[in-house]
């Protein structure tokens, strides 16, 4: 069943560091891939420069104003993991577009945990010209795993680094959360899936980024000197990779 999320959300935080992707397979997803009617579980899969363990944004562009009539679960989104390959059971956190809610209403850009289902923004692609920013913060509300995945839909095109989207959030034309299903404790990997997308279809996906959420100095001064150690030496690994 789908579920449409309607209330804006206050925890969109401004101090992130970037983390970089290089391509494992397929294109490049920092520099468009579309789709020309292709499907497969991973069209294009990128590696972070850094896993992520610890609350992260990403963001997207997609261009789906070339794909006509919007059908029933036209299928074009990104999947996250460990491990690199995509998982038939369907256990990675997914944002994208799901077709009129898989058959079952009109609105069109779903997030998800896990599974095959989906929470919904209140955003129609058909009526809205088909373009869209999209914004997505993973979080550990108190455990080891990600279990709370965050979404929020800027109409059109905008190419601004992920940093100042973050900031814009309160202004964003959408939004939707769930904390249903999170099942992984690190993400390393992002790739791209299409499914019942016909011939004469079209949809471009670009410009996709990651950041970390940097603490707060207030986090930071609650932290015992072990952890401010093991804090320094995973920045100190971040910096490295951002300088490879």
């Amino acid at each position: 069943m789908a579920v449409i999320a309607v209330a804006m959300s206050a925890t969109a935080h401004a101090d992130t560091m970037p983390v970089p992707l290089s391509i494992v397979s397929g294109a490049d997803l920092t520099s468009g891939v579309t789709m020309t009617g292709s499907n497969g579980n991973s069209l294009a899969v990128a590696k972070l420069g850094s896993t992520m363990d610890s609350d992260f944004y990403m963001s997207f562009t997609l261009d789906a104003s070339y794909l006509g009539t919007m059908g029933d679960n036209d299928f074009v989104t990104l999947w996250m993991n460990n491990t690199g390959t995509f998982n038939p059971g369907f256990t990675d956190p997914t944002i994208g577009l799901k077709g009129n809610e898989g058959g079952s209403g009109t609105n069109d850009l779903m997030l998800r945990l896990s599974g095959t289902g989906g929470t919904f923004a209140n955003y129609d692609l058909d009526t809205e010209g088909g373009t869209v920013t999209i914004l997505s913060k993973l979080s550990k509300t108190g455990g080891t795993l990600f279990d709370q995945m965050e979404m929020w839909v800027f109409g059109g095109i905008n190419t601004s680094p992920l940093a100042d989207l973050v900031t814009l959030a309160g202004t964003a034309d959408a939004y939707a959360s769930t904390s249903v299903g999170g099942s992984l404790s690190e993400i390393g990997y992002v790739g791209l899936r299409s499914a019942n997308l016909s011939g004469g279809d079209m949809v471009t996906v670009d410009n996709v980024q990651f950041a970390a959420v940097v603490p707060e100095p207030g986090t930071w001064a609650m932290l015992g000197m072990g952890s401010l150690v093991g804090l320094a030496l995973f920045f100190r690994k971040r910096q490295t990779a951002l300088a490879a």
